[in-house]
C-alpha cells in the first residue's frame, strides 16, 4: 500500500485572516508544536516511504525554516512555493512530481486526520482514480436566497468534504492543465471539471470514504481550542 510511488502534498497557503493573528495559521502551536509540523507527522508516520510536497507562500518558506530549527524538525521534504490562488500551488507542487503515482492533497490547517482515512484512501486508490473523505451533516441545513429568503433543505442530500484527497497522478495533473475557474474550491472540483466521475463504466469514477469528524479544518480561534481538546482527548 505504501509505495515508492506515493506522494504527499500538503498545501499551507493560508494566511490566518480569520485567526485574527499576526502568525499564519499553519505556523500557530498547538500542544507546543506547530500545527503544521503535526500535519506532516501524521503523513510520515502512517506513510513513511511517500514522498512530501510542501507548499507555501514565498514570504512563508523563511519562517517555517526558522521554526523548524527551533522545535528541531527536520525538514526532510520538499518545499515549493505557492500560487496566488489554492489552483495554482497545487498546479506548481504537481509539476515537481513524476509522470505516474499515487498522490493525497491534504490541507496543512488539518492535523487531525486519522491513520484509518489515509490508509482507506491509499486502498480505495487501487480501483479508482479519485478518492474523497467526506463526513455527515448532523446540524439542519436552509438555502440561502440573494432576496434574503430562506428555505429547508435535506441534510441527507448533501455531505461535508475533507482532506487529504486522493487521485491517480497522471489525471491530476491532466485536471490541473486546465484553465482556473472560481469553482475550484478543491481538487475534487477540479478532478470532476476534467473528467466524469460519475460514469461507472469508466476508471474515471470518484470514490467517496468516510472521513473522520475529528478532522476539522483550523480558520478560527474557536477551532483551535476544538483541535487541543480533541487531540488531548485521543492521547488519554
Amino acid at each position: 500500500m505504501n509505495t515508492p510511488d506515493t506522494y504527499i502534498i500538503i498545501a499551507g497557503g493560508g494566511i490566518g485572516s480569520r485567526m485574527s493573528s499576526a502568525v499564519p495559521k499553519q505556523f500557530l502551536l498547538l500542544n507546543d508544536k506547530p500545527i503544521l509540523q503535526h500535519t506532516i507527522e501524521r503523513f510520515q508516520n502512517c506513510l513513511p516511504h511517500a514522498k512530501i510536497t510542501l507548499v507555501l507562500p514565498k514570504f512563508h518558506i523563511e519562517i517555517w525554516q526558522s521554526m523548524c530549527k527551533r522545535f528541531d524538525y527536520p525538514m526532510d521534504y520538499n518545499i515549493v512555493e505557492g500560487g496566488k490562488e489554492r489552483f495554482f500551488s497545487i498546479q506548481n507542487a504537481l509539476n515537481t512530481l513524476p509522470p505516474k503515482g499515487k498522490v493525497l492533497v491534504h490541507d496543512a490547517v488539518r492535523p487531525l486526520v486519522s491513520e484509518k482515512v489515509i490508509l482507506d484512501i491509499m486502498n480505495c486508490l487501487k480501483t479508482h482514480k479519485a478518492v474523497v473523505p467526506q463526513v455527515d451533516i448532523t446540524d439542519s441545513m436552509r438555502q440561502l436566497r440573494k432576496n434574503g429568503k430562506s428555505f429547508s433543505v435535506s441534510r441527507k442530500d448533501y455531505a461535508i468534504v475533507q482532506t487529504p484527497q486522493g487521485f491517480d497522478l497522471a489525471y491530476l495533473k491532466k485536471a490541473y492543465l486546465q484553465t482556473y475557474q472560481n469553482s475550484f474550491t478543491d481538487d475534487s472540483s477540479v478532478y470532476e471539471e476534467a473528467f466524469d466521475p460519475h460514469c461507472a463504466d469508466t476508471q474515471e469514477l470518484m470514490c467517496f470514504t468516510i472521513g473522520n469528524k475529528e478532522n476539522i479544518k483550523i480558520t478560527t480561534p474557536e477551532d483551535l481550542k476544538m483541535a487541543e481538546k480533541l487531540m488531548l482527548a485521543n492521547n488519554e
